[in-house]
């Protein structure tokens, strides 16, 4: 399985995306600091405990046009995950209006600005809904190894080096920053230095492409002890929306 966080972002952010085999970070092709891999291992297993759990996030993506001229875009989300299988996402931003529902086996996504929507049959668990997406559409959520019952197992798939920065600041929370290498990327986090090691900004540079377009993305309002009824993961949609393929409604190109 691809380590989807580091991919190219093309999909709404979800919580913005793997559980797969992990070595560990002891791996002789593997240097990374102690205290790297202990404050990430920290932050991972307090996500990992959390049934549901909700946050806010504001984040820009580097997009290359054809020119050679690059492009910044904003959007602005709001994230509520209740495990194994439900999740709800509003993102709007400076290309996108969209909504997105997730209730057990079912996947709902809906284009705000036009009134369409597409409505599919998904599998019936949150990582392995992300898996179908990924390789049915090609479709992938940079966050969303957040939203996974081994976040660490997934965000660890493929490193190769790991550096602890010391303390900087995001905002006004005081946080641990890590960085990271992978055969394609070099991945920064800042974790929250406080009694909830939640993460507080996340900056991905791709180095392997022209340019190295970078995604960078701010996390705020974190509850990982929400009460979040069953109800908030039933698509709302206005009597007027129409029903069409998710090629349409995520603007992709059909596959063979």
């Amino acid at each position: 399985m691809t380590n989807k966080l580091f991919t190219q972002l093309i999909w709404f952010i979800v919580l913005s995306v793997f559980v797969g085999g992990c070595n560990s970070s002891s791996s002789p092709s593997r240097q990374i600091e102690p205290r790297a891999d202990k404050v990430l291992r920290q932050m991972s297993d307090a996500l990992a405990r959390s049934p549901s759990f909700s946050f806010t996030a504001a984040d820009y993506t580097d997009k290359r046009h054809d020119t050679g001229q690059t492009a910044r875009f904003f959007r602005e989300l709001d994230i509520q995950v209740k495990r194994p299988n439900r999740f709800y996402a509003q993102i709007h931003g400076d290309e996108i209006n969209r909504t997105v529902w997730y209730n057990q086996d079912t996947l709902t996504v809906l284009d705000n600005q036009k009134s369409q929507y597409a409505k599919l049959g998904v599998p019936a668990r949150i990582e392995n809904m992300f898996d179908f997406v990924m390789e049915k559409y090609g479709l992938t959520v940079p966050l969303a190894d957040l939203l996974f019952e081994n976040p660490y197992a997934v965000l660890t798939e493929s490193i190769l080096t790991g550096v602890y920065n010391g303390l900087d600041r995001v905002d006004s929370y005081s946080c641990h920053h890590l960085s990271f290498s992978q055969e394609y990327i070099d991945w920064q986090i800042w974790i929250d230095t406080g009694d909830i090691p939640v993460p507080r900004k996340i900056l991905i540079i791709h180095t392997s492409k022209t340019g190295q377009p970078r995604y960078s993305v701010t996390m705020d309002n974190w509850n990982l002890n929400t009460a979040l009824p069953d109800k908030r993961f039933q698509a709302k949609l206005p009597s007027q929306a129409k029903l069409v393929s998710l090629e349409i409604v995520m603007k992709i190109q059909e596959r063979e």
